[in-house]
């Protein structure tokens, strides 16, 4: 699932888990809906390939609640194969009560608390978060980032639509206490004018930035940044297990109370909730935060153990060794 409202998260999650299956002697068909086409699927892959056992699913809450009966029947037209049907998702409330929730055999939910979980018919926990190999391997790479303190990192998802990534950037042009090296990720669901915008915005600042777009591997801007600021989604989990400091926007209450969680494991400072706090107050402390870490190099190289969080080595392989289980 990726588009203008979903952004790609949930796209590269899926990704990640089809290489990682790949690998490990699965084969895999990897099926992705747009956005503008509700629930576009084929089965006729399913129907002829009769060694296809299970269908993982991962797919936008939102999108999930508005059309919670055209997938109802996507998946009873799945299980009349044989089919199991596993899902990953990122809001559990209510989900006993949805029409499709009949025709899932197990549900993943990678958040809510460290390490994982296993019940009946739920695995919860952030040990069934899903990285990139690329990404597990950069762990083994990452030296101390003293040298390149200035360099900042601002990736605010595929299409950022409640303007994270402005927000981030009024603060830092009106920082002037140092120069900076500045990365602006700009998804694919930014179109030419917003970026346009946004290079025009920061032109007479003293800090030098780059617009990247369309970048489909973080791994390399994450190794070159000091800090990154982002949202609560993915790409806060990735730099997160990096251990890497980040500054946090939450877009909802769900994705507060997973970066609450994770400011105990990792250096994250919470910048607040789009949702709820103002502009003024979140940008109160950001810039009192951002200075000391600029200024004092505030929490780097945090000592704090990785396998704690999730599972270094292991991580990558959990759901899909949990499913093995299953099926």
């Amino acid at each position: 699932m990726a588009g203008t409202t979903y952004g790609i998260g949930h796209e590269i999650r899926m990704q990640n888990f089809s290489k990682i299956a790949k690998q490990n002697g699965w084969q895999v068909q990897h099926h992705k809906m747009k956005e503008g086409n509700p629930l576009e699927f084929k089965l006729t892959k399913f129907q002829k390939q009769n060694k296809s056992i299970c269908a993982v699913v991962d797919l936008d809450p939102r999108y999930i609640r508005s059309f919670k009966k055209e997938l109802a029947m996507i998946l009873r037209k799945l299980k009349l194969l044989d089919i199991k049907v596993f899902f990953l998702e990122s809001d559990l409330r209510n989900i006993n009560k949805m029409p499709f929730y009949k025709y899932v055999d197990h549900v993943f939910y990678p958040y809510g608390h460290i390490g994982t979980k296993n019940r009946k018919k739920l695995s919860t926990g952030l040990g069934y978060s899903i990285f990139s190999t690329e990404l597990i391997s950069l762990t083994k790479k990452m030296k101390s980032d003293r040298k390149k303190k200035h360099h900042v990192l601002i990736n605010c998802g595929g299409s950022d639509p409640a303007k994270v990534t402005e927000f981030y950037l009024d603060q830092l042009v009106s920082f002037h206490s140092v120069n900076l090296k500045v990365t602006v990720i700009c998804g694919p669901y930014f179109d030419s004018k917003r970026r346009k915008v946004l290079k025009l915005f920061v032109s007479g600042s003293q800090h030098k930035f780059k617009f990247k777009r369309n970048v489909k591997n973080l791994c390399k801007f994450y190794e070159d940044s000091t800090v990154a600021l982002v949202t609560g989604g993915l790409s806060r989990n990735e730099i997160a297990f990096l251990q890497k400091k980040s500054f946090v926007v939450d877009l909802n209450a769900a994705q507060a109370k997973t970066t609450k969680l994770l400011e105990n494991y990792s250096p994250i400072t919470k910048v607040g909730r789009i949702d709820r706090d103002s502009n003024a107050l979140m940008s109160e402390k950001f810039v009192s935060n951002f200075r000391n870490f600029i200024l004092h190099n505030d929490k780097i190289g945090t000592s704090i153990s990785q396998d704690r969080v999730f599972f270094v080595g292991g991580s990558e392989k959990n759901i899909l060794v949990r499913i093995e289980e299953l099926i």
